[in-house]
């Protein structure tokens, strides 16, 4: 639902509303969270962007909860939306260490095309 709300430009509040009400129902996922960093980065909101996803760092892969997940998200795309957040709220050291987490990955050529051009930003 706070996915659609993005995409159809909906009010801040209410995606963030959705995006919490999702957390809150499933507080082990990243899914709703990884989102609503990436969509507050893309509104120019990056530092509570980075806090947002900081706290969520220790999310682990839900291993009792396997429908619907996105393992991309879970494997590096959170840790590269984190990159970017951490770069531009001016936490360097961090953002090179979301960096090492992202590299450590095998990536498809879709993925690593989009991971290149994350780092021609914060280069």
């Amino acid at each position: 639902k706070g996915i659609c709300k993005i995409r159809d430009n909906h009010s801040f509040k209410s995606v963030m509303d959705d995006m919490m009400n999702a957390f809150n129902a499933r507080p082990w996922r990243l899914e709703p969270l990884y989102y609503l960093v990436k969509y507050l980065r893309e509104q120019g909101i990056v530092t509570t962007a980075y806090w947002i996803g900081r706290m969520l760092a220790t999310v682990q892969f839900p291993l009792h909860d396997n429908i619907f997940i996105e393992k991309d998200i879970y494997d590096w795309k959170f840790w590269a939306e984190m990159r970017l957040c951490a770069w531009f709220s001016g936490q360097r050291d961090d953002s090179k260490e979301y960096y090492d987490r992202v590299m450590k990955n095998d990536f498809s050529e879709d993925d690593r095309a989009i991971i290149e051009e994350n780092l021609k930003v914060v280069r």
